[in-house]
């Protein structure tokens, strides 16, 4: 954030200084330099995994199928609008993760340890529900059962501690996160109307 703060001094100073010393100097020049920052900064967000600061909404699923685990996926997006939250508790909480496994693409060691510590967390504390169906092949019969865990987590987590086993190959961390499970469905409708009425209020006292 206070790169991207500076690289937009940088531009409207230059064009300040335009103005102030009459230079001309050609478009593309400029439009160069805009470019070049831009890809800078986004290099930047890209080495922080692309997370920014605030309140965002976690749900990890866990996909089997003829009993059988097929694959899990930890989601993670802004949800600065999140009205279905529990009562939010400060918890620290550990995870790891091995060198070895193949993560993510662009996914450093460190960002696998701690998304592996909010998915243990989220199984324990989060919101749980069960989509299942079944259907009938050739005479066989398959059942796919989807398990999720939800939650709201505000970013950035603080890091408690860390360490790496150069002989496991195994990096473990500690992070504190401030984390509220999801209400069950039944409350959603009530807490969707304090939620508006909230809203109503806020932007009514703006105005003063």
């Amino acid at each position: 954030m206070l790169l991207w703060a500076f690289s937009t001094l940088q531009i409207l100073k230059c064009f300040s200084l335009k103005k102030m010393y009459a230079i001309k100097l050609p478009r593309s020049i400029y439009f160069q330099s805009f470019l070049i920052v831009i890809g800078f900064v986004l290099a930047i967000a890209g080495m922080c995994d692309g997370f920014q600061g605030g309140l965002y909404y976690v749900r990890f699923d866990i996909r089997s199928k003829d009993n059988r685990l097929e694959r899990s996926n930890l989601l993670m997006i802004p949800a600065d609008g999140e009205y279905r939250a529990e009562n939010f508790f400060t918890h620290v909480i550990t995870g790891s993760a091995d060198n070895a496994q193949a993560g993510q693409k662009g996914m450093s060691l460190q960002t696998r340890a701690e998304h592996n510590a909010i998915k243990l967390f989220l199984e324990h504390h989060g919101l749980e529900s069960v989509k299942s169906q079944s259907a009938t092949v050739n005479g066989l019969a398959h059942s796919e059962t989807v398990v999720s865990y939800e939650g709201a987590i505000w970013l950035p987590y603080k890091r408690i501690s860390h360490h790496f086993d150069s002989n496991a190959g195994l990096y473990t961390v500690s992070i504190e996160v401030l984390f509220a499970p999801l209400a069950f469905p039944d409350r959603w409708e009530d807490m969707a109307l304090k939620y508006k009425i909230n809203q109503l209020f806020r932007k009514f006292f703006s105005f003063f």
